[in-house]
């Protein structure tokens, strides 16, 4: 589970870096330390997500069953899975700034953008749960370019809350619809 966890982590990262690499023009005036930092990052990540890195951390693991199953067209599926999601992310922030003030749908790759690099931001500060405060404040310092101070920050929080709130509402579902859904009790250690 921990090693399933990290390597989604990874994807999570490296289709967050490209997105973020993509919007970066949107989003700030682009800084060439900037865009050397994500392509490092993205390299970097790329090269762990490499099929022969996984299969040698899965034997090392003892997980050789799931070795001959990876392959780089399924490692491509799997992250452009992700790029869907940050895409969904900030067009949620950019619903949520829209109904803080009126907004031009030409914000919404800056949005988009700003969501991504702060969602990459917030998951490299592993000191903090879910990196609370760090993707706020990101989101406000790149949001503030486009939006004043108040909405921006006004706007980061109110989509934290939303989010949280999501989260809780669907983990809610979930949990009530577990027996008709077929989905089995937790393992009771006792």
């Amino acid at each position: 589970t921990t090693l399933a966890n990290v390597l989604e982590t990874l994807m999570q990262l490296l289709s967050g870096m490209i997105v973020s690499l993509l919007l970066l023009p949107f989003v700030t005036n682009v800084e060439t330390a900037q865009i050397w930092l994500l392509i490092g990052g993205i390299g970097l990540s790329a090269v762990i997500l490499h099929p022969k890195i996984i299969r040698w951390i899965l034997r090392k693991f003892g997980q050789d069953r799931y070795v001959d199953s990876l392959s780089y067209k399924r490692i491509l599926i799997w992250l452009l899975c992700y790029f869907p999601i940050w895409g969904i992310g900030g067009l949620i922030l950019y619903l949520t700034l829209s109904a803080l003030t009126p907004l031009s749908l030409s914000l919404l790759p800056a949005c988009i953008g700003a969501w991504s690099i702060a969602g990459v931001g917030g998951m490299l500060i592993i000191l903090l749960p879910s990196g609370l405060g760090v993707a706020e404040a990101t989101l406000s310092l790149l949001l503030s370019t486009h939006v004043s101070s108040s909405i921006a920050v006004t706007g980061a929080i109110l989509l934290r809350i939303i989010m949280t709130g999501f989260e809780f509402l669907f983990s809610g579902i979930v949990f009530l619809l577990r027996k008709p859904l077929g989905l089995k009790e937790p393992i009771n250690p006792e």
